[in-house]
């Protein structure tokens, strides 16, 4: 078996094996429904010898009541009471499955690996796989099972019955699968290429919609739809030749299994005809073999609608079985309280770039991200940073700050080096416990379309940690909340639509800050938590911010200089190394990167005034 079924297999067992029993139900009942399956021709056939025959219409009327009882037990037990426990029992628990292990797979990744996969790609591959995967398992239980079962049920009941007429059947099946292994593998690679067409179509497609506003302020609305059209022509291109070759196989081996038919008809008539068999005993055999040949046609519907599902399913296991980058202890260990005491030793960081490569051939016309090599972010960083100490970490664009922020809250670990944490390895501190007790507010503050107070309170688990609406107010007085709360129809209870949509950027910045101190953190990160508002704005979140970090080890993050006036020390940083660190003063002095930092800015001030 190849790595990638083994992929897929595994995820199914995870999937099955804690339903196994409810299932075995199913399949149990579904035997017994086709075994019953059976006994209905059967029966039919007997009664029309004994018609033939010219038997009393008794004993036809017994065989009559017999059809009836098995029809009846057949509608109620293998089909009501079946069809009762797959909803109460199996349905709902398999959908419930797969999407809470993909919760878990999404959540037991690395902060940097989510950082680094497209979210409308990731969503695509997500979405497209849980759907088929979900499709693929019901179809299994519900289709396919049953008509196998059903096929070699009747297989060997044909054989027993007439060998030479049960032989052809057989000869039709084993025909019919190889010619399915066969089309399978003559497929396999472009339907890979296809489903990753699809899924760069549906990541296309994602940006336009979460852009859309800028789509129409910049009225390229016609252009949208023909770059969208222009994509899924592509994808179509590729798409069409491979199921037109799908339906053909699929008809090829429909022609068998009507040669099949053929054969069967033929050959029961010549027995009849021969004295070698009774009416009856060929329409129980034409009854049977219908129903396995046409369940074998059934299948083949079928095989078309797994092979466009398998592909994603393999995409989709492929993501499920990507193991995170952070690696947890088996006996982490819990600071309660973090003190906030952080040590940098040596610390360096490479990522892998990507680029995109296009194949532009027959065989594989797909885009394709592939590594580029390793980038440097960080080089041999050693840095001290005291209980309660704010510290303000400044550079151009790419220098490694937010690389760095990244690194504290354990976004990714350090390729070499060491991060110490109150004098203990981060890598050995329970990453959950640690967490909770850091704040960190971002330039792009990520909330939730729901309340200002539920986007709060989500920085804490309220199970376990109560916030009362003092503690609120406390919060929305530090953060300057309540500068704009009065003004909203239901105060803290207002919803500010999808990311906020509904609040202003400095209004972002505080909920984001109100978040942070929610949780009483000892250590407080601001990544650029200014660097996209105005002036005044930028002066009352800057008081904010100051105000939130009395007492908190704080890093801020920043470009303006007007942010970190506060800042006990200036950290300086360039092509991902300190360059230098101290006050403002000293380092304006003695720091050539910092003066040209600072003189630029100030050149900017003066332009715009």
């Amino acid at each position: 078996m190849s790595s990638t079924r083994k992929q897929v297999f595994k995820q199914i067992w995870a999937i099955f094996w804690p339903l196994k029993w409810r299932i075995a139900i199913v399949l149990l009942l579904i035997a017994v429904n086709q075994g019953l399956n059976l006994v209905g021709p059967y029966v039919q056939g007997q009664i029309i010898d004994k018609m033939t025959q010219q038997r009393s219409f008794d004993e036809v009327l017994i065989l009559i009541y017999w059809t009836a009882g098995i029809w009846l037990t057949s509608l109620w037990l293998t089909g009501y009471l079946r069809e009762r426990h797959e909803v109460k029992r199996v349905d709902f628990d398999i959908d419930s499955r797969i999407g809470d292990r993909t919760m878990g797979q999404v959540l037991s990744l690395s902060i940097g690996q989510h950082n680094a996969q497209h979210s409308g790609l990731k969503q695509s591959v997500i979405n497209r796989g849980q759907h088929s995967l979900n499709a693929l398992v019901f179809m299994f239980i519900y289709d396919i099972i049953p008509t196998f079962t059903r096929i070699i049920l009747m297989t060997i009941a044909m054989i027993w019955l007439i060998r030479a007429l049960g032989l052809i059947v057989l000869g039709a099946l084993l025909i019919f699968l190889i010619m399915t292994y066969l089309t399978n593998h003559a497929s396999r690679k472009k339907l890979k290429i296809s489903e990753r067409m699809w899924n760069q179509e549906s990541k296309f497609r994602n940006e336009i919609l979460c852009n859309v506003s800028h789509v129409l302020a910049n009225a390229q609305e016609d252009k949208a739809r023909t770059e969208a059209d222009a994509k899924y022509g592509e994808v179509v291109a590729m798409a069409k030749p491979i199921w037109l070759k799908f339906i053909l196989f699929g008809h090829e081996k429909g022609t068998i299994i009507t040669l099949a038919k053929v054969l069967i008809l033929g050959l029961g008539a010549h027995y009849v005809y021969g004295g070698q068999y009774s009416i009856g005993t060929i329409v129980i055999f034409w009854a049977w073999s219908n129903m396995a040949l046409d369940g074998l046609w059934h299948i083949g519907g079928l095989h078309r609608q797994i092979m466009k599902m398998w592909t994603s399913i393999v995409r989709y296991c492929e993501f499920m079985n990507i193991e995170s980058d952070i690696k947890i202890p088996a006996n982490p260990i819990v600071l309660a309280p973090v003190k906030g005491l952080i040590e940098l030793k040596n610390v360096s960081f490479r990522y892998q770039s990507r680029m995109l490569v296009s194949y532009d051939t027959e065989d594989d016309p797909a885009p394709i991200e592939r590594e580029a090599g390793e980038q440097s972010a960080l080089e041999d960083v050693s840095l001290t940073i005291q209980p309660g100490e704010m510290i303000a970490i400044v550079g151009e664009s790419g220098s490694g700050k937010t690389t760095l922020a990244g690194l504290l809250i354990r976004a990714n670990d350090p390729t070499s080096g060491q991060i110490l944490i109150d004098g203990h390895d981060l890598r050995s501190l329970d990453l959950h416990s640690y967490r909770s007790q850091i704040g960190i507010v971002e330039q792009d503050v990520p909330l939730f379309d729901r309340s200002i107070r539920d986007n709060i309170l989500y920085g804490i688990d309220q199970e376990s940690i109560s916030a009362s609406d003092q503690d609120i107010e406390k919060i929305a007085q530090i953060s300057q909340i309540n500068r704009f709360t009065h003004k909203l129809e239901s105060g803290f209870d207002t919803l500010i639509g999808e990311r906020g949509i509904k609040l202003s950027g400095g209004e972002r910045q505080r909920v984001g800050i109100a978040r942070a101190l929610i949780k009483n953190p000892s250590i407080l990160i601001f990544d650029e938590a200014t660097s996209s508002l105005d002036a005044a704005v930028e002066a009352e979140i800057r008081d904010a911010i100051r105000e939130a970090s009395r007492g908190r080890t704080t890093v801020i993050i920043a470009h303006r200089f007007s942010t970190i006036r506060y800042a006990n020390r200036i950290i300086v940083m360039d092509n991902g190394r300190i360059v230098g660190q101290g006050t403002h003063k000293e380092l304006y002095a003695s720091c050539e990167t910092y003066k040209k930092l600072v003189d630029h800015q100030i050149a900017q001030i003066d332009g715009v005034q």
